[in-house]
């Protein structure tokens, strides 16, 4: 009998990796080979070299049929959120890009154009509600028009602030 057939196989799944093992009887368990979730798939034949009773064979191929379905949202990738000054520093490009667009295009003529407009029309929709809200922030346009001195609201209290000194 093979060194390989004696003891059976014990897998172990980390954080990054899948560890197999193989265990005896009495003695420290042995790892084998360790790899890579995006690769264990594709490394099922490698791993299936290193176990070859019957017992080893049947729980691997057990193990790596319902891998994939197990492991379904280690592949998906995760959502990456813009942090506030990402978010400010985007809107500030997508400000600069537009206004060099209408330059180009003053009366829209262009139907990419259009199909932008009304794509930036769909998008800030849920993003103004997000900042005007009560259910969100409950700031105001002429709240930032008077925090950041810009607007006719931010004017008019220019305007105030000139008159009293």
């Amino acid at each position: 009998m093979d060194n390989q057939d004696k003891g059976w196989v014990w897998i172990r799944e980390i954080a990054t990796a899948v560890s197999f093992y193989r265990v005896k009887y009495g003695e420290k368990r042995e790892r084998v080979i360790t790899v890579p979730y995006d690769q264990v798939i594709s490394s099922q034949h490698e791993i299936r070299k290193h176990f070859t009773s019957v017992a080893n064979t049947n729980k691997l191929i057990k193990y790596f049929s319902t891998f994939e379905y197990r492991h379904k949202n280690r592949f998906v990738e995760k959502k990456k959120y813009l942090n506030q000054e990402q978010i400010s520093a985007a809107m500030q490009a997508i400000e600069e890009s537009l206004a060099e667009l209408v330059k180009a295009d003053p009366k829209c003529a262009k139907l990419e154009n259009q199909q932008l407009a009304y794509e930036i029309w769909r998008a800030w929709t849920p993003i103004r509600q997000l900042i005007s809200n009560a259910s969100g922030w409950k700031i105001k346009e002429s709240d930032s028009q008077k925090a950041l001195g810009w607007g006719t609201a931010g004017k008019k209290e220019d305007d105030q602030d000139e008159t009293t000194t």
